[in-house]
């Protein structure tokens, strides 16, 4: 875990220039060959995570992990992180296409109301919502208060809503996600939605590329022999698929050195432990597997700490209102970094550049103050400056 953790900077809750991700995990079998065959010129990461997302639902009903981890379906809400041109929502596009309804998947690009989810959902049961620009839909579902159903859905096959007398109920349905969202973007969307450990952010996984394409790159054509050899392999793995697939305690440590290290003090470490067995049920489904191997074991690792590396620096904790939010981050930024003075938080935390801007800083510094949560800490800097640490308690 080392190598993952030095990945992040020490000195900002975002991404450094000069800094990367672990690498994304290089999917085997046919799975792999179809991101392979699919142009180069769209980042790995946003291809490959597509993919999973798209094959999950596909084998969504029809294969699960043998107890006790068949509570678990091979199901993600999936979003692509990135600057304008980067590939996200042409990954979108060309695994869709590529994929030409397998499973009998249907795409969803707008669902604007809980009662339309519901209805999309009576409608087709294997359900792929896949809205280009995430941050606009979340913003229609929070007036329209479906956060709730997403929640719900992650994990359960049965929806109902009630629309005066009439009710309409959706049973042995699948949703996954695949979104796309830019940073700056990312942290607003947020607000309001019930997430943090417990809520709906804390459901999906996530890929990140700051890699453009420039308007004189040339184009890399799809390799569609390879992309169609690979679905017809897929389509095949579908219809052979075990019902129940075995993940043996000699390769199940999918623990191991992930809990207790003190470096990331707000994640949900099991509900990521367990997107990486969901990773790994995919992998062995596609690749025609009713065990688990070493080799499948060693990508949801990988898989793993990829999510662990990128939560941090990308999703930030969820808050009812912006002042909240800001009280969330410079908590986050003092436990990291203390003693630092008011300036250091500041230009770390860049609130001119966030939702809100200066004021729910200045609001949520004060806050904490009062609230003596934020405290002197004894000390100056070398031109005499305050510095400042959390309570002792905090």
């Amino acid at each position: 875990m080392a190598t993952t953790m030095q990945a992040i900077s020490s000195e900002s809750l975002e991404l450094a220039p000069h800094e990367t991700l672990p690498e994304f995990p290089r999917l085997t079998g046919p799975l792999g060959r179809l991101v392979d065959g699919i142009t180069a010129d769209i980042p790995y990461e946003h291809k490959a995570l597509a993919a999973v997302t798209y094959m999950g639902l596909a084998l969504s009903g029809q294969t699960e992990l043998a107890p006790p981890h068949n509570n678990l379906q091979p199901r993600f809400y999936a979003c692509l992180i990135g600057p304008p041109g980067s590939g996200k929502s042409a990954a979108q596009k060309e695994v869709n296409r590529a994929f030409n309804g397998l499973g009998k998947v249907s795409v969803e690009r707008s669902i604007n109301s809980g009662p339309g989810l519901v209805a999309a959902l009576a409608e087709n049961r294997r359900l792929l919502y896949v809205p280009d620009e995430i941050t606009g839909a979340f913003h229609k579902a929070k007036t329209q208060k479906i956060f709730d159903d997403f929640k719900t859905l992650y994990e359960d096959n049965k929806i109902s809503n009630r629309v005066k007398a009439q009710v309409t109920i959706a049973t042995g349905c699948h949703l996954a996600i695949i979104g796309t969202c830019t940073r700056d973007a990312f942290e607003e969307m947020w607000q309001g939605t019930g997430g943090g450990a417990d809520g709906l952010q804390s459901r999906f996984v996530l890929s990140f590329s700051e890699k453009r394409r420039s308007h004189t790159d040339i184009k890399t054509a799809n390799d569609d022999l390879a992309v169609a050899v690979a679905v017809g392999e897929l389509r095949q793995a579908l219809t052979t698929v075990p019902s129940i697939i075995e993940l043996p305690d000699r390769v199940g440590a999918f623990t191991e050195g992930l809990v207790g290290d003190g470096a990331h003090i707000s994640l949900d470490y099991s509900r990521i432990i367990d997107m990486g067995r969901r990773f790994a049920l995919v992998l062995a489904a596609c690749n025609g597997k009713a065990q688990i191997d070493d080799e499948t074991i060693q990508l949801s690792r990988a898989f793993i700490d990829y999510q662990i590396a990128a939560y941090e620096p990308l999703l930030p904790p969820d808050s009812e209102n912006l002042v909240a939010a800001f009280e969330k981050r410079i908590i986050l930024f003092f436990r990291k970094h203390q003693p630092k003075s008011h300036r250091d938080c500041r230009n770390n935390l860049r609130p001119e550049n966030s939702p809100g801007g200066l004021g729910p800083f200045k609001g949520a510094w004060g806050n904490l103050l009062s609230q003596k949560i934020l405290v002197p800490s004894g000390d100056t800097n070398r031109v005499g400056t305050v510095q400042y640490k959390l309570d002792a308690g905090v």
